[in-house]
């Protein structure tokens, strides 16, 4: 993983290793046999509450059934809000993990 930081001060280049490391390790979560990237819009989105719950469910699902890590933009805005309904709704331990860019977390 490389990370840089033009406008911001500094540079910085994170091994990814040492990140899988803390993931694994540290955070003790289990590793994944699928890894499941949600991206989207931030801004709301016109979908039907039925679609939104069977979005929902098949998520979390495929997530539980593949032993999955679930990766998104880390904000509570749009598809990525609805990641993280889906989990506290169903009540699962599936690892969510968030990765926001520079400047979105205060």
């Amino acid at each position: 993983v490389r990370v840089t930081t033009e406008g911001l001060p500094g540079w910085q280049e994170t091994n990814p290793f040492l990140v899988r490391f803390f993931m694994e390790r540290v955070w003790g979560l289990p590793r994944p046999r699928l890894i499941l990237s949600v991206t989207g819009g931030a801004k709301d989105f016109n979908m039907t509450n039925n679609k939104k719950d069977r979005l929902m469910l098949g998520l979390i699902e495929a997530a539980k059934a593949m032993d999955a890590w679930v990766i998104t933009s880390g904000t509570s805005e749009g598809v990525m809000k609805l990641v993280g309904e889906a989990r506290a709704r169903y009540a699962v331990s599936v690892p969510l993990i968030g990765v926001a860019t520079w400047g979105t977390v205060a």
